[in-house]
């Protein structure tokens, strides 16, 4: 929830000059979401973690799709494998970080 939240704040609220900061910020929340989501997993850590990042991205598509400069289909193909794969990668290092 703090991650949607983060999420809009960026998109929405602060003005931005440059993307490279709110795409660091978008990328933080997205591992963000798969570490505690990897966290709090009874079993598969990672592909908890994937699904926050897929849901994340959902939310995060649906806000740029209403934009008036929304992404194209392969830009949102793109991210959405992104948003994936950083989701599995806070999933799995809630893992080992479970297991040290």
């Amino acid at each position: 929830m703090a991650a949607l939240l983060l999420n809009l704040a960026v998109d929405v609220i602060l003005p931005w000059e440059s993307s490279i900061p709110p795409t660091i910020i978008h990328f933080s929340a997205t591992v963000g979401a798969g570490y505690i989501a990897g966290r709090f997993a009874v079993s598969g850590p990672a592909h908890n973690g994937a699904f926050a990042g897929l849901g994340l991205f959902l939310f995060a598509g649906v806000v740029a799709v209403l934009t008036a400069a929304g992404p194209t289909p392969l830009e949102l193909v793109i991210l959405g494998v992104v948003a994936g794969v950083l989701g599995a990668a806070g999933g799995a290092l809630a893992d080992r970080r479970r297991t040290a």
